[in-house]
């Protein structure tokens, strides 16, 4: 029924990267000499366009887009047939521009659109190649600009071409809708992998090495048949443990990662070691009885395909396993995952695990056998609290509060079937944030939901929270910081929190960017005021190769330049600190946004700092559009139960070198150059202010005279003038 019927509502989408642009290589093909659905590259040209020469006089001999692109780059292409109807000289006349039914997007935006018109019956659908002659414009076509790209409209005829023409490239997410996708549904779904054939006039999809299509009973689903792809088997005989060493596999050739070819590890005198640094990507893989493959910290092997599992796959300490394919895992084998605990400052201190399998054999008190106290947290009640979680076992995707005995590094082990394809856990809102604890151990929250890291491999919050699937969760991700309990300066604020403007603590090598490691768990906020249950999707596009060094916070940090406009802020007394971050980054903007800005807890009164947004929210984190005016303000406030001495200062700023940071105390009538020191206060009394402090980012060209005459240059001495003219100096 997808060619059979006549059709004036349907959508074609893949992403596609070729090897080469030049010579002409067929996409997609739907169709024949008759009528038509084309899409291929030609002479640097990705081209799209369709015919109907049978149905309709005079014919419509074709109408076609293209736009030029370049080799060895990922594009995602979109074809549209929005409403076509049937050609009438009266009420849908032919031509150019009588209607706009055929639309043409790249990379999520629409760059062309023209006249098209329904098709009756027709061929065969073909990914990849074409297997009949088609019409295609010649050389002598007249191609015309509009919107972003050229269109040719055939009004004398089309040339025949036949052939095969196969494909030199990567085709991936290739999906076929009968209906009309609109353009937030071709962008913001564009980078998903959608595999639900049937439902949502979804009616047939490219899922990895399998080609799946609706049935003519309009219920079930059929694979077409996929082109076979080489497989290369691990030689009984092997010498060394080098997956690149191509006397290890039979023939003497290495799988080819290009090809996606699949890979077979048999009984052998040596096994796969994949060591650090080293991504290895299969297509298919099979793992036969007794035989093994071994992922060593800062490896990762990646599976593309199918995985058949009948022996052992170790993942060490810091290794990463990446299962790309939705599908059930196959096999009787075993996956052994390591992970090893954080250092502690003592005996009596928690971290948040998640498990990265489901089996008996993981079971918490299996894996944790020394754990003196395990919890969970219920967000399913109003007032959401901890709850004793004993020796239950894991759920995938949630996360837990284990408290071990000794100081850290004791290496934990989690064996069975490893958790594979999208897991998707509830959220819930709930108000109180603030839990008594249990044992005597008190607790303050900074989200409502402990979920954690269900893959063994690390997850990147960018991608989670970005993922259209998880709009209704908050952007920003909270980190217990068991760290902060240590002797010495403390941080007051027992979570560090991660958005896209940033982490709240400075960028050093341990502070969060979003990459979350295998069995790290982490709590989020709902973003919706519905009480009843939200959820959130981890997907296995969300895993990432490598940084999955390091439990609870990860060594390595995304790249910060001069240009990224981010800024720290300590707010110090005695021993204690808060800190509090404002970036100026893309796609922000003076409002509250929730990928950008991270809620300020309200509980936390003994030595709260923070930003405000729209005068009234309360931020940890803001981010505000790019720094490119003359001079921008952001009011800041603090909340202390403590009278005193404190101070304000910058911890680190990648802030233009031609723009000041100037605090602004209002109460002293002050301006002080932050860049030169801390500024030195005295509170006298507690509770909220939120009208005392301003920071001030103003260009040096610019600053005014009175600004000037206010600027506090050392940390021991205060000059300023008063509102009367006089000179103050302290």
């Amino acid at each position: 029924n997808i060619n059979s019927t006549t059709t004036n509502n349907r959508t074609y989408e893949t992403w596609f990267k070729a090897e080469e642009v030049t010579t002409r290589q067929f996409i997609m093909k739907e169709g024949a000499g008759t009528r038509a659905v084309l899409v291929y590259i030609e002479g640097g040209y990705l081209i799209v366009g369709g015919y109907n020469r049978a149905d309709y006089s005079p014919q419509w001999q074709g109408t076609f887009f293209r736009k030029a692109i370049t080799a060895d780059t990922w594009y995602h292409v979109a074809f549209v047939l929005d409403n076509a109807l049937a050609a009438n000289n009266t009420t849908n006349p032919m031509g150019a521009n009588e209607n706009t039914a055929l639309k043409f997007y790249l990379d999520g935006t629409l760059i062309g659109e023209n006249s098209g018109y329904q098709f009756g019956g027709h061929n065969t659908m073909r990914l990849g190649y074409k297997d009949a002659s088609v019409r295609l414009p010649g050389g002598s076509a007249t191609w015309v600009s509009q919107l972003n790209s050229e269109y040719f409209y055939s009004v004398t005829g089309l040339s025949n071409f036949s052939g095969t023409n196969y494909f030199n490239g990567y085709l991936w997410g290739f999906r076929m809708w009968n209906d009309v996708r609109t353009p937030t549904e071709i962008d913001d779904y564009k980078a998903d992998i959608i595999t639900s054939v049937g439902t949502d006039d979804l009616v047939a999809i490219l899922d990895g090495d399998t080609f799946s299509y609706l049935n003519n009973d309009n219920t079930t689903t059929s694979d077409a048949i996929v082109s076979p792809v080489t497989t290369i088997i691990w030689s009984d005989t092997a010498a060394t443990t080098d997956w690149n060493t191509g006397s290890n596999w039979v023939g003497g050739v290495i799988p080819d990662v290009l090809k996606k070819e699949a890979a077979v590890i048999q009984a052998s005198t040596h096994y796969p070691i994949i060591t650090s640094s080293q991504h290895i990507v299969t297509g298919d893989l099979q793992v036969d009885v007794d035989a093994s493959i071994t992922i060593e910290s800062g490896g990762t092997l990646e599976v593309s395909y199918d995985i058949n599992n009948n022996g052992t796959i170790n993942v060490e300490e810091g290794g990463s396993l990446i299962l790309r394919e939705k599908k059930p895992l196959n096999g009787a084998g075993i996956y052994n995952v390591e992970r090893e605990t954080p250092t502690y400052g003592g005996n009596d201190f928690y971290s948040y695990w998640s498990s990265p399998v489901v089996s008996v054999d993981s079971d918490i008190p299996n894996v944790f056998p020394d754990a003196e106290l395990i919890y969970s947290f219920n967000a399913s009640v109003a007032n959401s609290d901890w709850v004793f979680h004993g020796t239950s076992n894991f759920e995938p995707g949630i996360g837990y509060a284990i408290q071990n005995e000794g100081t850290g590094g004791q290496l934990r082990s989690f064996s069975g079937l490893v958790n594979s394809g999208d897991i998707t856990v509830n959220i819930y809102n709930t108000t109180n944030l603030a839990g008594t604890g249990s044992d005597d151990n008190e607790w303050s929250e900074s989200g409502d939901n402990l979920l954690g890291n269900p893959y063994p491999a690390a997850i990147d919050w960018d991608l989670i929270i970005t993922d259209p699937d998880n709009q209704e969760i908050s952007g920003e991700v909270y980190f217990w910081n068991q760290q902060n309990a240590e002797v010495g300066e403390n941080n007051v604020n027992e979570y560090t929190v991660y958005n896209l403007t940033g982490s709240s603590e400075v960028e050093i090598d341990n502070a969060p960017n979003g990459y979350i490691g295998t069995g790290q768990g982490f709590f989020v906020k709902s973003a919706t005021s519905n009480s009843a249950a939200t959820t959130l999707t981890f997907k296995t596009t969300h895993q990432i190769a490598g940084e999955n060094t390091t439990f609870y916070k990860t060594s390595r940090k995304k790249s910060i330049d001069k240009k990224a406009g981010r800024s720290w802020f300590s707010f110090k007394h005695n021993n204690k600190t808060n800190s509090l971050l404002i970036g100026f980054v893309d796609k922000a903007t003076d409002s509250f946004d929730r990928l950008y800005d991270a809620t300020f807890d309200a509980n936390e009164q003994s030595m709260g700092f923070y930003s405000l947004i729209e005068e009234t929210k309360k931020a940890t984190i803001q981010g505000l559009p790019k720094l490119e005016t003359d001079e921008k303000i952001v009011k800041i406030g603090f909340a202390i139960d403590e009278i005193g001495e404190y101070s304000i200062a910058i911890q680190s700023e990648y802030i233009d070198d031609d723009y000041n940071i100037l605090l602004k105390d209002k109460k002293n009538n002050v301006f002080v150059d932050l860049k030169q020191g801390a500024y030195n206060f005295t509170i006298n009394s507690i509770g909220e202010n939120n009208e005392r402090f301003e920071i001030v980012y103003t260009k040096q060209s610019t600053l005014s005279t009175e600004t000037n005459d206010k600027i506090i240059t050392s940390n021991n001495l205060e000059v300023y003038v008063n509102d009367i003219k006089e000179l103050i100096v302290n």
